[in-house]
């Protein structure tokens, strides 16, 4: 009987400890659950408040030209590889603004025996772009976007032209200079689309074209009528903070 009793007592005891365990491990669970769910949530109100962005892109330009009796891609070089610098805000769910500006100038030289000639096209670009996008790969924050932009441009063209004029030896005796210079102030739309991802921490790579409609003339040029367009692709980093 003593043995019976001694092993009941010994039984109820364990149990007891084991409800303790057992109730010290249920409220540690809980607790860490708790502490888990109000991560979550802290992340996810993280992710949704918006942030800011600053970044450098490297582009390829292309402008369209278009002159009257002379073929303006003869004189003036319209390909270009500017860089532009820009700064932006995402919201974090639907769509990103945008401010950015660039700078390209490209000077051409033409020369023979008697004709030595430039033709410089520079450029400047500010530029402000809402970017709607969709994320489809949230591991790394892949999205794809679509750019409607307005431009204020500035549009700067300057030709040098010095002819030498021959006597009856051959000699030269007197040289013809004429110069046009002209500067265009215009505000266009813009179209394109880009991708983007996350590839490091805070920094994003992103691949984007664009279209900008500038449609300037050019009243002061011996060649150039107007520059139609000017199309962007580039390869950009940014940093959001």
């Amino acid at each position: 009987g003593l043995s019976i009793s001694l092993a009941s007592n010994s039984f109820a005891q364990n149990q007891k400890k084991q409800m303790v365990i057992d109730t010290n491990n249920s409220s540690f669970e809980k607790e860490k659950t708790a502490d888990e769910i109000a991560e979550s949530n802290d992340e996810k109100s993280v992710n949704k408040m918006g942030k800011f962005y600053l970044g450098i892109d490297a582009l390829y330009q292309n402008s369209i030209l278009s002159g009257s009796a002379k073929n303006p891609y003869n004189y003036y070089e319209n390909h270009t590889s500017p860089i532009a610098i820009f700064a932006g805000y995402d919201n974090q769910d639907f769509f990103k603004i945008e401010s950015y500006y660039s700078k390209s100038n490209e000077k051409n030289q033409i020369s023979n025996s008697e004709n030595f000639s430039t033709y410089d096209l520079r450029t400047k670009t500010l530029g402000l772009d809402f970017k709607p996008y969709l994320t489809f790969d949230k591991k790394s924050q892949a999205s794809f976007y679509l750019i409607f932009g307005l431009n204020y441009n500035k549009i700067d063209i300057a030709e040098f032209n010095e002819t030498k004029i021959y006597g009856i030896f051959g000699n030269p005796v007197s040289t013809k200079i004429t110069s046009h210079n002209s500067t265009v102030n215009k505000i266009s739309p813009t179209f394109g689309l880009g991708i983007e991802y996350l590839f490091y921490k805070n920094f994003n790579l992103r691949f984007q074209y664009k279209r900008n409609f500038v449609n300037a003339k050019i009243k002061n040029s011996a060649v150039l009528n107007e520059v139609k367009l000017i199309e962007t692709l580039g390869i950009g980093v940014s940093h959001a903070f």
